[in-house]
């Protein structure tokens, strides 16, 4: 699924998503995992362990901004949030 980190939190733009991972948040769907790894403005997460009737996920992805010096990235920043998690099917991309 798509994750994107929503431009406004960094004043000059977001420069790329570096990490995402992905959590079950309770006991029907602990098995919910997902990781990510790369450089992008949209994060193509592949989440594992659904249960068929689909659960709660809290993804957490560490992002970084653009500078003022000539658009260099800043150190990595966190975003999370609760998004659903489809059992199959189509996956909406979320913005955290």
């Amino acid at each position: 699924m798509g994750i994107e980190v929503g431009s406004w939190r960094c004043p000059r733009g977001v420069h790329s998503i570096v990490r995402v991972d992905v959590f079950g948040t309770g006991v029907s769907t602990s098995s919910i995992n997902g990781v990510w790894t790369g450089s992008a403005l949209k994060a193509y997460v592949e989440v594992k362990g659904v249960p068929a009737s689909g659960g709660q996920a809290r993804f957490v992805a560490a992002y970084r901004c653009k500078t003022q010096w000539f658009g260099l990235p800043s150190g990595a920043y966190p975003a999370e949030g609760l998004r659903w998690v489809y059992g199959s099917g189509y996956q909406p991309s979320y913005i955290l």
